[in-house]
C-alpha cells in the first residue's frame, strides 16, 4: 500500500529522477512509453511530466494527439556525472602529484591532453 503525505494524498511511488531517467532512455520520449517503463498509468505519467515541465526540466511538444519529451539541457548535462566515480569521494589536494595553484591552467591543460 503507498503511503499518504503530510496533507492526506498518496505519496507518489516514483521519484522526479525515476521519471526523468524514463524520458532519457527514450529521449525523446512518449507519455505511454515514460507510463509503460514506469509501471503507472498513462494520465500519472502526464500529471508527473507536466510538474517537471513547469519546474523547467523536461520540455515537451504536441504532435498531433501525442505529447513527446526530451531533457532539459541542464538535465541533460547532469546525467553524465557518475556519483560512484571515486572522484567525489577523495579529500581535495589529495593527489600524488604536488601542486601550485598558479599553474593550475597548466595541469588540467596537460590532462586534457593526456585523454
Amino acid at each position: 500500500m503507498t503511503d499518504r503525505d503530510e496533507r492526506g494524498r498518496y505519496a507518489p511511488d516514483h521519484t522526479d529522477a525515476d521519471i526523468l531517467e524514463a524520458v532519457r532512455e527514450h529521449d525523446p520520449a512518449g507519455t505511454s512509453e515514460v507510463a509503460d517503463q514506469l509501471g503507472i498509468a498513462r494520465q500519472s505519467a502526464d500529471q508527473r511530466l507536466r510538474k517537471l515541465e513547469e519546474a523547467g526540466r523536461v520540455h515537451r511538444k504536441k504532435i498531433g494527439a501525442v505529447a513527446v519529451w526530451w531533457l532539459d539541457d541542464e538535465e541533460r548535462a547532469t546525467a553524465e556525472i557518475d556519483p560512484d566515480d571515486g572522484f567525489w569521494d577523495a579529500d581535495p589536494g589529495s593527489s600524488a602529484e604536488p601542486t601550485d595553484a598558479t599553474k593550475t591552467d597548466e595541469y588540467l591543460a596537460d590532462a586534457l591532453a593526456n585523454e
